[in-house]
């Protein structure tokens, strides 16, 4: 599985593109096979080192990216494989108000979805909550 790591105040150059194991998805956990992503101005930020909020060394880039379900992990109910779904930046946060509880975000203390495949790491304490949204079916 192919990715792209960067560095806070790294700058572009510091975007490594790097050959990592395809990661199995634990319980309540998915795997998503990314089809699109795209680095924007936060992602910018983050590699300039003027992001306001944590960023993990050495962090998969891209809080946003859309693909498709590949497999589940035990306790996965909302989506089925073959979903198709969207990352949403903040996993921890439903709704409501924000709180520094909800500030951990994909891209920056969260491996991001620039990469072949991207495995949901929220741990929210419903068992079909996920960073993840599917299109509503009309």
């Amino acid at each position: 599985m192919k990715s792209y790591h960067g560095r806070s105040g790294g700058g572009l150059e510091s975007l490594v593109l790097r050959d990592r194991p395809k990661p199995a998805p634990g319980p309540r956990e998915v795997l998503v096979r990314i089809h699109a992503n795209s680095l924007n101005a936060r992602e910018l930020s983050v590699l300039a080192g003027t992001y306001p909020l944590p960023v993990k060394p050495d962090v998969v880039m891209c809080a946003d990216g859309a693909g498709s379900i590949e497999s589940i992990g035990p306790n996965v109910t909302r989506v089925q494989i073959g979903d198709r779904v969207a990352a949403a930046m903040f996993p921890r946060w439903l709704d409501g108000p924000v709180a520094w509880e909800y500030a951990p975000q994909i891209g920056g203390s969260l491996d991001g979805m620039r990469s072949d495949r991207w495995r949901s790491t929220d741990r929210s304490t419903s068992s079909d909550a996920f960073p993840i949204a599917r299109p509503r079916s009309t």
